[in-house]
């Protein structure tokens, strides 16, 4: 085991420090950066990433080798690669259901391991997102079912029906859009309270909503960040995160970021 400065300093026992994780999962997203630059990242932040997003539809613009690469040095960090549902929705949209199974072999072919299956802009049914689930694992791929949208408001109960049935289909994880949980700039703490309520919270992803969706300012992002962990404790699942972002993620997970003890312990 690596030796770290300051080894008389607790950490929480709460927070799972060895990967695999089983949670605590910190998902980080990839808006394409070069292979040098992840490469040098990730000698610092590999032990602090379980999973890494290459968003929307971007994996079409990469050279084959490359991605495949990538992919490796991902597999060396412990690290598992997640297709966002995005690129899912588009090809449904436009092609239908009729070509997703020659689509979800690509994404397997290609060296994906999770396959994430959402509805941000083209609402599914129940049968739709089941049978898109379905799809995805008899090709051979994990898949997460994300739940909520970009654009219309949802409100706790059907996000829970939503994940509850991605996992009556097989689906892993259930992924909580980001958008669900600001509205003018300030979280939904009612709607944060009734998802923890009724939940599983090792099943369940957080997104963090980010600076891709007009009006969200960084502050907003660390907000929802210490909540998620003050409420959910330091293994609560993150996604989208971005990479600058990282190191001080697991600092506020254990405590040893901006968040600080108001407390005065008593003189000895």
């Amino acid at each position: 085991m690596k030796k770290h400065p300051f080894e008389f300093v607790d950490l929480p026992a709460e927070r799972s420090a060895q990967k695999p994780r089983q949670t605590g999962l910190t998902m980080m997203i990839d808006w394409g950066w070069d292979l040098d630059r992840m490469r040098n990242s990730l000698g610092l932040l590999g032990p602090y990433v379980d999973l890494v997003k290459i968003p929307i539809g971007m994996a079409r613009l990469y050279e084959e080798d490359y991605l495949n690469a990538k992919f490796a040095l991902f597999r060396e960090n412990g690290i598992r690669s997640w297709i966002g549902g995005g690129f899912i929705e588009r090809i449904f949209a436009l092609e239908g259901s009729q070509v997703l199974p020659r689509m979800f072999a690509e994404v397997k072919r290609t060296g994906f391991d999770i396959l994430e299956i959402s509805d941000n802009y083209i609402p599914l049914t129940k049968q739709q997102r089941q049978q898109q689930i379905k799809m995805g694992i008899e090709a051979g791929l994990t898949v997460f079912s994300e739940v909520g949208s970009k654009h219309e408001k949802t409100d706790a109960k059907m996000l829970i029906a939503q994940a509850e049935e991605g996992f009556e289909a097989g689906a892993e994880m259930a992924v909580l859009e980001g958008a669900e949980f600001i509205e003018n700039g300030v979280i939904k703490q009612d709607v944060l309270d009734e998802l923890i309520q009724g939940m599983d919270m090792s099943r369940v992803i957080f997104e963090l909503f980010g600076p891709w969706i007009s009006g969200v300012e960084p502050s907003m992002i660390q907000d929802l960040t210490k909540v998620l962990i003050e409420q959910i404790g330091p293994d609560v699942n993150l996604a989208n995160v971005m990479p600058d972002d990282i190191f001080h993620t697991e600092a506020l997970r254990v405590g040893m970021g901006v968040v600080q003890p108001t407390v005065k312990r008593a003189q000895d």
